[in-house]
């Protein structure tokens, strides 16, 4: 039954991203990555994407400008947005580290710009109502991660090595847009 309902689980978040991302009217910058061999436990991968932003994996799964290290502009817009056992790699959320390892593939979501996160932001603190926090994220230019663990050694709870590779893709921006939509920061309306 466990099986059933993880199964369950990936392919509601899956489905559920491709919602929350929409129809694409724009094209994606996309780079591959891929971990060392055998990255030990407790050792960091970073990787630059487009745009100044940066993967981080960890033990989480992040991405963030290269020059903010601890923000993360995944955990806004990658559902499940209330537990999110797709952006961790490890024992989490009452998913075992070997559970966690075998989950495949991880398709996250991710804002681009500091305006598109504080956005966002700004609506989940004010706990806007589902509908227009989802409407408001199909209107964003989402970035796309794809994640795979292609190998991994994992004792009892501890993840102790793994392999992995992916693909993440950022929109496209013209260099005024861009210049704009980073400076700008919509109201938000209160209810």
């Amino acid at each position: 039954m466990r099986g059933w309902r993880r199964a369950l689980a990936v392919v509601a978040a899956v489905v559920f991203s491709a919602v929350l991302a929409g129809p694409r009217h724009y094209s994606m910058n996309c780079v591959a990555f891929q971990s060392p061999d055998r990255l030990p436990a407790g050792k960091a991968f970073r990787a630059m994407l487009p745009g100044n932003l940066e993967l981080r994996v960890d033990g989480d799964i992040r991405v963030g400008p290269a020059s903010e290290p601890f923000e993360d502009y995944l955990w806004l817009v990658s559902p499940p947005l209330q537990t999110a056992p797709q952006r961790m790699i490890g024992e989490a959320y009452n998913v075992t580290a070997a559970q966690s390892v075998s989950m495949m593939p991880r398709e996250l979501n991710f804002v681009v710009t500091r305006a598109d996160y504080d956005r966002v932001w700004q609506l989940f603190n004010a706990n806007a109502p589902a509908e227009e926090y989802v409407r408001e994220i199909r209107r964003l230019r989402l970035g796309t991660l794809y994640l795979m663990v292609t190998d991994s050694s994992v004792r009892g709870p501890d993840v102790e090595w793994l392999s992995f590779w992916g693909e993440a893709c950022v929109p496209r921006f013209d260099t005024e847009e861009l210049t704009t939509k980073a400076t700008k920061v919509p109201e938000i309306r209160s209810h």
